[in-house]
């Protein structure tokens, strides 16, 4: 399958284990995508692929740079940080698979709750990332030395928080560690976002962990101030105050603002890295102590309950566009194609085609009956007239011992079809029975005539019964 519009190709066993549904996000460095990793026994599971932006003519520094952030992102395990589940090549360049995460940036909501945040929102995310930070910085390699890891990009950009209150630190991408030898990647070239960096990370000089705690610094002023540092200001300026200033209290823009609260912030903000907290720790511990003094809530039920109602809408935008591009994958774009007239209602019968009538539905149970009502009737009908036939012929009459009623009665007894006389073909009396010609030879018998316009003249009941051409006796109506 085809990746959609202005999304990389993935190639070779790359594109048969991970199917690309949708961009993320984009960087200066890397492109972030949603994939689906496709296994064995209809396996499926969505992760997130960070894809570098590396060309054939790239410095090799690039590469290395990225090389460095796949090494480093295998060994990072932590709850609060993005966790990074293996490293793969594709077309010379290699591809870090993540998990994936359901939720916001901190940026995003920062800026979708328009004023300022709760404070117990805003506190508790800041305490959980600081969780991460410390164990990155406390990273060691696998002989025990310390690899001194500074993020060195730490801002709401790369703090994320999920729908069910869980904070991770991202994109390890231009961190440093010590690997017992200095290159240009450790000094002399300024990394990171201006308005959180600290002053000596300005300067170009070797940062530690310290940088880190300076630019969480900032993330906390901008939560107790509702605005953004440096806002407005050009970024020569922002320079000049990093080097030459300190940064204002955060009182001074809200006086609301609890006094511990500013003195925390502002010891994270000390434009000499000495006078900063010496660990991610020791600021994670005084922020907590405030909230519980406080009694204020910072669990991650209440994180996650505020990022929900936050973005409720563009959540379940997100997870209809995940299932489109799913359904996409498994049956292909025009059957997964939210088309109304192409889509037919479960239970409901067949579209009308050139071939024949709709046909509906039916369950095993509901099967249409046969209707045997009118067949049947129609063959009784014509047994009955058959049996009554039937019966008329094979029923041999009594031969009459007198001209009475007993005649009339037995002629009255007799079915209808056996009382219509047979007419000789020559006029005259009616010959004798011993006299009279085999039934094989009589003439053709016609319609008989109205007995009642039959005279006097011409009765002749010697004998009182005709033969039709069967052999059967009937009664002369005028002898009745």
């Amino acid at each position: 399958m085809s990746s959609p519009q202005g999304i990389v190709e993935l190639s070779g066993h790359s594109a048969s284990k991970y199917r690309i549904l949708l961009e993320l996000g984009e960087g200066g460095m890397a492109n972030v995508f949603l994939a689906v990793s496709l296994g064995p026994a209809g396996f499926s599971k969505l992760v997130v692929l960070k894809i570098p932006k590396l060309r054939a003519g790239d410095p090799p520094a690039a590469r290395r740079l990225f090389s460095k952030e796949a090494q480093l992102s295998a060994r990072l395990n932590h709850e609060n940080v993005v966790a990074v589940h293996e490293v793969i090549e594709d077309d010379e360049r290699l591809i870090l698979v993540m998990e994936y995460l359901e939720g916001q940036s901190f940026s995003a909501l920062m800026r979708a709750s328009g004023a300022m945040l709760p404070l117990a929102v805003g506190l508790g995310i800041i305490i959980e990332a600081l969780a991460g930070l410390h164990y990155a910085h406390d990273l060691e390699d696998y002989d025990g030395r310390s690899l001194n890891l500074v993020h060195r990009d730490v801002s709401p950009h790369n703090l994320f928080v999920s729908y069910s209150g869980g904070v991770k630190v991202l994109d390890f991408g231009i961190a440093k560690i010590d690997e017992g030898e200095t290159t240009e990647s450790d000094h002399a070239v300024v990394k990171g976002k201006l308005r959180y960096m600290a002053p000596e990370q300005l300067e170009g000089a070797i940062v530690d962990r310290r940088a880190d705690i300076f630019a969480m610094g900032v993330v906390l002023w901008e939560v107790l101030t509702g605005t953004r540092l440096w806002e407005g200001t050009q970024d020569a300026q922002v320079i000049h105050q990093l080097l030459t200033k300190d940064i204002p209290s955060p009182t001074e823009l809200n006086p609301a603002c609890a006094p511990e609260l500013a003195l925390i912030c502002s010891k994270a903000l000390a434009r000499d890295p000495a006078g900063r907290y010496s660990s991610a720790a020791e600021f994670q511990a005084d922020l907590a102590r405030f909230c519980e003094q406080q009694n204020l809530n910072v669990g991650r039920p209440v994180l996650g309950s505020f990022v929900v109602h936050t973005f409720s809408e563009l959540r379940e935008a997100r997870k209809r566009t995940v299932e489109r591009r799913l359904s996409e994958l498994q049956n292909g774009p025009a059957l997964a194609r939210e088309d109304a007239t192409e889509r037919v209602p479960m239970g409901a019968a067949k579209p009308r085609t050139e071939s024949g009538p709709p046909t509906a539905p039916f369950a095993p149970s509901e099967r249409p009956r046969r209707r045997w009502g009118l067949p049947l009737a129609g063959i009784l009908l014509v047994s009955l007239v058959f049996l009554t036939w039937r019966r008329g012929e094979q029923k041999a009459p009594a031969t009459p011992t007198n001209t009475g009623p007993s005649a009339t009665s037995s002629a009255s007894s007799a079915p209808m079809s056996a009382r219509i006389p047979v007419i000789p073909s020559s006029a005259g009396p009616t010959p004798h029975p011993e006299t009279a010609p085999s039934a094989k030879h009589s003439a053709p018998s016609v319609n008989p005539p109205n007995p009642r316009r039959t005279t006097n003249a011409a009765i002749n009941c010697v004998p009182p019964y005709v033969l039709d051409q069967r052999g059967i006796r009937h009664p002369k109506p005028e002898c009745i």
